[in-house]
């Protein structure tokens, strides 16, 4: 009964990882989102955009996170429920961490470049905006990969 318990929350935090990379990839990778005026068709921003803008763009990240996950913690998989509970607790974290610390870097982008004085500003949208949360979030995607590959080289070795 635990097993099954287990492998349903580790289910679960895949879930939570791939809809989190989701809702980071939609912040940062699609600037142009809600924007009135987008750039021009066949720009490199226009298409970045149109790209992660609908699937398949937008569900790539998750999916490769979450099957990277998989690959990399083949031999926690028949080491017991705490191994598990543990990849568990650190797939909800980097879950839990990309939202609050992409928010925190768009806080802190809107600080340093806020919204100018005018209706609308067509320059205000675009990725110089998305540089620090896209860089928060791979730091935080490096220690976490960083994590997997401890515990996959201390179970093969």
């Amino acid at each position: 009964m635990r097993k099954v318990i287990t492998g349903l929350l580790v289910g679960f935090s895949w879930l939570l990882l791939f809809f989190s990379f989701h809702l980071i990839t939609e912040f940062v990778l699609v600037p142009w989102d809600t924007a009135v005026v987008r750039p021009e068709v066949g720009t490199w921003q226009r298409s970045l955009n149109d790209f992660f803008e609908v699937a398949p763009g937008s569900l790539l990240l998750g999916s490769l996170a979450v099957l990277l996950s998989v690959w990399l913690s083949r031999p926690l998989w028949s080491q017991g429920v705490a191994a598990l509970l543990r990849l568990t607790i650190t797939n909800v974290l980097l879950a839990l961490l990309l939202c609050f610390g992409v928010v925190a870097a768009f806080m802190l982008v809107n600080w340093l470049n806020p919204y100018p004085p005018v209706r609308y500003d067509p320059t205000y949208y675009g990725y110089h905006r998305s540089i620090l949360p896209f860089l928060v979030s791979c730091c935080l995607v490096a220690v976490w990969l960083r994590w997997h590959l401890v515990q996959r080289s201390r179970l093969l070795a």
